[in-house]
C-alpha cells in the first residue's frame, strides 16, 4: 500500500488551514482602504465589472452635474420683501385652500407653485412650510376640468424653495383651487397659472379658508403678485455689473425720466423693471429703485405723452431683486417713458439716485422684440466710475437698459425660468437618491481595489512559497523512492547472498565430525550481518522488511557480540513491548555493540550483565555492567568518554553516562526515548 495519502493529507490540511488563516487576516486587515481608487483609469474597468451599479451611478451623477451647470440658479432672495400667504389652521386633518377666480374662463396649460420663504431666514433660500402633498383643481362653471395631486416632501430638500412645475394639456378654467394636506399649517410663496406665455394669476381674485392676514410680510395678494423668494429670472454665470444709474441728487423729489422708443407701433400691456444689486454692499438689495414714478405712453398721432399708470412702492424702499411689473389695459404705441416723482434715497446719509438693471416691455406675457432707442434725462459716469471686479471692467450705460441682462445674469422668461428651476429640483432629487448608499458602494469599490493591489504581491509570494514547499515535497518523495529502491536492492540482493552463505556454513558445520570454531564464528558473523542489514533496510524503508521487536533484537545482539563471555539479559516487567522509531532502534543497537566491544577488548571482564529497566524518574534505560578493571579515572574526570557511545546518545538526544563500580568493573547506561507499544502497524 502506498504511503502517499498518509503524507499528502496532513500537508493538504495544514496548507488549507494556513491559507484560511492568512485569508481571514488579510480580509480583516484590508477592510478599509488607505487610498482613493475610484475614478482612477487603471481600476475603473475592474470597478465597472464588479460594481456596475456604482459605475452607473457615478456616470449618471456626472451627467446630472453637467445638466445642473447649464440650468439657472435662484438669485439671492429679497430682504424684507413679501413672504406669501400662510394659513391659520392648526388641525392637520382640516384641508386649507386658496382659490383663484377669474371673471371669464381662460385656456390654461401649466401650474407653477413656489413654496414660501422662511420668515426667520430671509437671507437664505429656505422654505417656510412644505405639506406632505398638494392638490390643485381647475374648474369651469363649477365643473372640474383638471386635478393634479403631487407630493411635496420627498427626496427633495424639505427646506427648498425651488418651484414645482406642472404642465398639462390645455383646459378651460375660471377657478383654480390649491389645497395642502398633511400639515396643520402651510404657506404658499407664489402660484403661477400660465396660459401660454402669459401668467394669468395676477388677474385673479383670491378666496381662502382660514389664512393669516395679519403677520408681517404675509398677505393673500402676495400669492399672485409674481414677487417670489427666487429672485429674478436669470441664466448663466454672473456677468459684469450692468445697468443704468442717474447722477446723484441732494433732493429725493428730483424728476428723472427714461424713454424707450421703437420704429413700428406695437400693442403692449406690461412694463417690467428689474432692480440692480447694491454696488457698495454685498447683499440681495436693490440700488436706486424709485419710490414713486409715472408710466407714460407715446401718442404718435397727437404727438404727446399720455399717462398710463402711476406707481407707488408701498413695500418699502427696496423690492429686493424681484422684477416689478406694471400692468395696464393693452394699447398700441411705439414708445414709453418712466418719469420719477420721488427718487430712491438710501437710509444712510447720502445723495439720491435712480438705478435699473433692465426694462422689459411685454404684450400677452411675451417680451417685445424691437430695436429700442433709449434716452435719459440724467446720466453720470462719475457717480459709479469704471471699476474692476473678478478681473473684469464694469461700466454703466443707458444701452444696458435693453440688452437683456440683469446684475445676476441673462434674463429668462419666467415660464422658462420656473420650468428650469423645477428641472433643477428634479435633478437634485434624483442626485440625492443616487447618493443614498453611494458611500457604501464607494467604500466597497475602494476596498476591492485595495485588496487587489495588496493581494496580488502577497498571492505571488504565497504562490512562490507553496511552489517551494511542493518542490521540497516532490524532492522528498523522489528521495524516499530512491531510498526504498536501494533498500529493496539490499534486501533482495545482499540479503539473499548472506542467507545463502549462512546456509552453506551450516551445511559445512554439519559435514564436520567435530564443531569447528571458525565455522561457528562465521555463522555468528553472518547472522549479525543479516540483523544489521535488516536494521539498515528498516531504517531506510520500513515497508521493505519486517522488523524484530526492540527487546528481541537487543537480546540477539547480546548473544552474538558477547564473544562467548557469560552474560545475563534482564528485562523489567512491563518493558517487553517497548518500541522505538527505526533511527533510535539502530542507534541503540550500535550503542550496545560498541559497549560490548569495549568490554571484550579493554576491561578483562569475565561476566557481563545487561538490563533493560526504569530509572528513578520512571524512564526506560539500557544498562550494561561488567566485572573488569573499569575505566581510568582520568577519563572520567576529564569527561573523555568514548566518542562513539556519546555520538549515539547525542543523535538520540538521550541521557547517557559511564561510571566505575565500587565492587569493580564499569557501568554504562543510556536513556531510551521510547514508549511501550499499544498498536503497531507493520508492512511486510
Amino acid at each position: 500500500m502506498s504511503e502517499k495519502p498518509r503524507v499528502a493529507w496532513p500537508f493538504a490540511l495544514g496548507t488549507a488551514s494556513l491559507l484560511f488563516l492568512l485569508s481571514a487576516l488579510f480580509l480583516y486587515g484590508t477592510r478599509t482602504a488607505p487610498f482613493e481608487f475610484v475614478g482612477r483609469p487603471f481600476y475603473q474597468p475592474l470597478i465597472d465589472a464588479y460594481l456596475p451599479e456604482l459605475g452607473a451611478r457615478l456616470a449618471r451623477m456626472q451627467e446630472i452635474n453637467g445638466l445642473l451647470a447649464e440650468l439657472p440658479k435662484p438669485t439671492p432672495p429679497p430682504v424684507g420683501g413679501p413672504l406669501g400667504a400662510m394659513s391659520y389652521s392648526t388641525n392637520a386633518t382640516e384641508a386649507t385652500y386658496l382659490r383663484f377666480l377669474w371673471d371669464a374662463p381662460h385656456l390654461i396649460d401649466a401650474f407653477v407653485l413656489v413654496p414660501a420663504q422662511a420668515p426667520d431666514e430671509l437671507a437664505e433660500p429656505l422654505a417656510f412650510r412644505l405639506p406632505e402633498h398638494y392638490e390643485i383643481v381647475a374648474r369651469k362653471a363649477g365643473q372640474e376640468t383638471k386635478r393634479i395631486r403631487f407630493p411635496a416632501l420627498s427626496a427633495r430638500q424639505p427646506a427648498s424653495i425651488l418651484p414645482f412645475h406642472l404642465p398639462f394639456d390645455p383646459v378651460e378654467a375660471d377657478t383654480v383651487e390649491v389645497t395642502a394636506h398633511g400639515y396643520a399649517q402651510f404657506a404658499i410663496g407664489e402660484l403661477f397659472v400660465f396660459s401660454g406665455r402669459k401668467n394669468i394669476a395676477p388677474f385673479a381674485r383670491i378666496e381662502t379658508s382660514g389664512f393669516n392676514l395679519e403677520a408681517p410680510g404675509i398677505d393673500l395678494d402676495y400669492a399672485n403678485d409674481e414677487r417670489t423668494p427666487l429672485g429674478i429670472p436669470q441664466d448663466g454665470p454672473i456677468p459684469p455689473l450692468v445697468g443704468y444709474t442717474s447722477g446723484p441728487f441732494t433732493s429725493a423729489t428730483e424728476t428723472v425720466w427714461i424713454e424707450l422708443r421703437w420704429s413700428d407701433p406695437a400693442p403692449i400691456d406690461e412694463v417690467r423693471f428689474y432692480p440692480i444689486e447694491r454696488i457698495l454692499v454685498n447683499g440681495a438689495n436693490t440700488a436706486g429703485f424709485p419710490e414713486e414714478l409715472d408710466l407714460l405712453a407715446w401718442d404718435g398721432a397727437a404727438g404727446v405723452w399720455t399717462l398710463v399708470r402711476a406707481f407707488k412702492n408701498e413695500q418699502g424702499e427696496s423690492p429686493g431683486l424681484n422684477a416689478v411689473p406694471l400692468r395696464f389695459p393693452a394699447r398700441k404705441t411705439n414708445g414709453v417713458r418712466l418719469a420719477t416723482r420721488r427718487l430712491w434715497k438710501p437710509t444712510l446719509r447720502g445723495p439720491a439716485t435712480f438705478a435699473l438693471a433692465e426694462i422689459e416691455i411685454r404684450h400677452q406675457g411675451i417680451p417685445l422684440n424691437a430695436d429700442f432707442i433709449p434716452e435719459v434725462s440724467h446720466y453720470s459716469h462719475e457717480m459709479v466710475p469704471a471699476h474692476s471686479k473678478d478681473g473684469l471692467t464694469h461700466l454703466w450705460s443707458k444701452q444696458a437698459l435693453t440688452d437683456g441682462m440683469s446684475s445676476a445674469g441673462r434674463i429668462l422668461h419666467e415660464r422658462d425660468w420656473l420650468e428650469q428651476l423645477s428641472r433643477r429640483a428634479d435633478l437634485l432629487e434624483e442626485r440625492a437618491r443616487l447618493e443614498t448608499g453611494m458611500a457604501a458602494l464607494h467604500h466597497q469599490a475602494n476596498r476591492l481595489c485595495w485588496r487587489l493591489t495588496a493581494g496580488l504581491p502577497l498571492a505571488l509570494l504565497l504562490g512562490l512559497v507553496l511552489l517551494l514547499i511542493d518542490t521540497i515535497q516532490r524532492d522528498r518523495r523522489r528521495l524516499r523512492h530512491l531510498r526504498e529502491k536501494l533498500a529493496a536492492d539490499l534486501h533482495d540482493d545482499l540479503g539473499s547472498n548472506l542467507s545463502t552463505i549462512s546456509i552453506y556454513a551450516q551445511r559445512l558445520q554439519r559435514s564436520q565430525e567435530s564443531q569447528n570454531p571458525s565455522i561457528q564464528s562465521l555463522l555468528l558473523l553472518v547472522q549479525d550481518s543479516l540483523l544489521s542489514l535488516k536494521e539498515m533496510v528498516a531504517v531506510t524503508s520500513p515497508r521493505i522488511t519486517r522488523q524484530l521487536g526492540l527487546v528481541e533484537n537487543l537480546r540477539n545482539l547480546a548473544g552474538i557480540h558477547s564473544a562467548g563471555l557469560p552474560y545475563t539479559f534482564a528485562v523489567e516487567p512491563g518493558l517487553e513491548p517497548i518500541d522505538c522509531p527505526p533511527a533510535e532502534r539502530r542507534n541503540l543497537c550500535f550503542f550496545l555493540k560498541e559497549a560490548l566491544n569495549n568490554i571484550i577488548r579493554h576491561s578483562g571482564a569475565d561476566r557481563i550483565d545487561i538490563r533493560l529497566h526504569r530509572n528513578a524518574a520512571g524512564e526506560p534505560e539500557l544498562e550494561i555492567r561488567d566485572n573488569g578493571c573499569g575505566v581510568p579515572p582520568s577519563m572520567l574526570d576529564e569527561n573523555q568518554l568514548p566518542s562513539t557511545l556519546q555520538l549515539r546518545a547525542e543523535e538520540m538526544q538521550a541521557p547517557f553516562g559511564m561510571e566505575n563500580q565500587p565492587e569493580g568493573g564499569c557501568r554504562v547506561w543510556i536513556g531510551i526515548p521510547c514508549s511501550p507499544r499499544r498498536t503497531r502497524r507493520r508492512n511486510g
